[in-house]
């Protein structure tokens, strides 16, 4: 549940110049902490994936790897 709390947090600070879109916040009201974790282990993989993909990919490129390590080491369903 911690790491759960660390990696919302990591989101939250990523995501927060997005496109307004519902928030993971609002996203994760009202869920099961087993459809919170996949939601939160999606998330986490668009975001990697969008720092590879990023204009700057070669600054980004280790903190991608970085989280999506962290992003495998949630737990499937």
């Amino acid at each position: 549940m911690k790491k759960l709390f660390i990696i919302i947090s990591l989101m939250f600070a990523i995501t927060g110049c997005s496109t307004p879109q519902p928030t993971l916040q609002e996203k994760l009201e009202g869920k099961t902490i087993t459809e919170r974790t996949e939601i939160v282990r999606k998330e986490c993989f668009n975001i990697a994936g969008r720092l590879k993909a990023g204009p700057n990919s070669a600054h980004t490129k280790i903190p991608a790897r970085k989280l999506s390590e962290v992003c495998a080491a949630i737990p499937h369903k």
